[in-house]
């Protein structure tokens, strides 16, 4: 993804107001004799169980058959495809039943998961609502424009803004803005949605033996943050913006429905009526102090790890450093990380394979096509398509001073 695609760049538009180490005494994590990973699925079950089936995790009732085998889904599942429920209500079920075998099915975050519950739906499918839509779903619409238009109104009369005379938004364009679902699909994947409440319980990196599996990639500026300190500061941040936003939306100064850009936009707003305020008060009331800190946070979400381009949802440089220049740099990084590997997802290859850098210490999964990787016994990797393996150790792709396939923007 260039950069003018990121949600920095639409974020900078509004105007913004302006580690641990694994000791090497300690043990090796003893990992599963056989560790799957599948990568992004962006709402295309026929990719996804294609995938599974390949490498004979589920039947054809797509029930668990993987026993006591790890399987990792490396994020960005979300987006684009038709299918995304359909694609969740799988793998929430498929988590039950391979724990219930003596298995594992972790799924991670990737920065479009993340993008949907800060609300930035610009690439789902508008197919995709339709699927959340009931026989409310007209009812709703109707009353969510409502919605928008009493708070328009009475935002711009907080911010003393002429009212009177004023023409009201187009209708129109407001409900072929909000398909019918769109308004469920939000609701559903909020801190309150059973689907929201799923996606802020997955972990953004997991390790399982000597293998760490994320979205993105690791930024030498982060090598010293082993997974845990990866995950927890992901959970922080969205709590933050959760937290945040339901201030926002009890005080009136945002909608239930409101994106992260919508937040941005309102912040902005309040935080220049505060200034007013001291300019003609002197000061503000402790709690109008409290509020403008908490909008202040907001206002930096930019360094937030839900969004930095240099964050492990949304790093792309592990693709396309050079194995000339970049190799120590690798062998530093896993070392620190006390791992052989990383598995990556997030940038996809023009030639639909799995593929490995470094002689296999870095194994892109984001195929584009169903595939799986497969490590058997921490060691023997493999790539799985639907017409036959391909052995992957000890394999160097990039050779030449750049990567062999450039990667995909996305």
């Amino acid at each position: 993804m260039s950069l003018d695609r990121t949600p920095l760049a639409w974020l900078a538009a509004v105007a913004l107001l302006g580690g641990t180490t694994a000791a090497a005494a300690e043990p090796e994590v003893v990992g599963p004799s056989r560790l799957v990973a599948v990568g992004d699925v962006h709402g295309d079950l026929d990719h996804l169980v294609t995938a599974l089936s390949t490498a004979g995790l589920i039947d054809s009732e797509r029930s668990w058959t993987g026993g006591n085998a790890v399987l990792v889904q490396v994020g960005d599942f979300l987006d684009r495809g038709r299918e995304v429920r359909q694609v969740m209500d799988l793998m929430m079920r498929l988590e039950r039943e391979a724990a219930d075998a003596g298995g594992r099915f972790v799924v991670l975050l990737g920065n479009h998961e993340v993008m949907n519950i800060l609300g930035i739906d610009r690439d789902v499918d508008p197919e995709a609502y339709l699927v959340f839509a009931d026989g409310e779903s007209e009812r709703r619409r109707h009353d969510g424009w409502q919605a928008q238009e009493r708070f328009r109104r009475k935002r711009r009369l907080d911010l003393g803004q002429r009212v009177e005379g004023e023409q009201s938004e187009d209708e129109t364009a407001w409900l072929a803005a909000h398909p019918p679902g769109r308004l469920e699909y939000i609701d559903a994947l909020g801190p309150g949605g059973s689907y929201g409440r799923w996606l802020r319980g997955l972990p953004a990196a997991v390790r399982v033996g000597r293998t760490l599996l994320l979205h993105g990639g690791i930024s030498p500026a982060n090598m010293d943050l082993a997974e845990t300190d990866i995950n927890r500061r992901i959970v922080d941040e969205i709590a933050t913006y959760d937290e945040i936003k339901a201030t926002m939306i009890a005080d009136g100064i945002a909608l239930p429905t409101a994106s992260l850009q919508d937040l941005v936009y309102q912040a902005l707003n309040q935080l220049k009526l505060y200034q007013a305020r001291i300019e003609r008060r002197g000061r503000l009331s402790a709690f109008e102090s409290a509020r403008a800190r908490q909008l202040e946070q907001l206002m930096h979400c930019s360094e937030w790890f839900l969004l930095n381009p240099d964050g492990p949802l949304w790093y792309r440089g592990m693709a396309v450093w050079t194995e000339d220049e970049h190799t120590p740099l690798v062998d530093t990084m896993l070392d620190t990380l006390d791992v052989d590997r990383l598995v990556l997802g997030h940038t996809e290859r023009y030639d639909g394979t799995i593929h490995t850098r470094f002689t296999g210490k870095i194994v892109f999964v984001d195929s584009g096509l169903p595939a799986a990787l497969e490590i058997q016994n921490g060691r023997l990797m493999e790539a799985i398509y639907p017409d036959g393996r391909v052995v992957l150790e000890g394999t160097s792709i990039a050779t030449t001073g750049q990567a062999a396939v450039a990667p995909r923007e996305k």
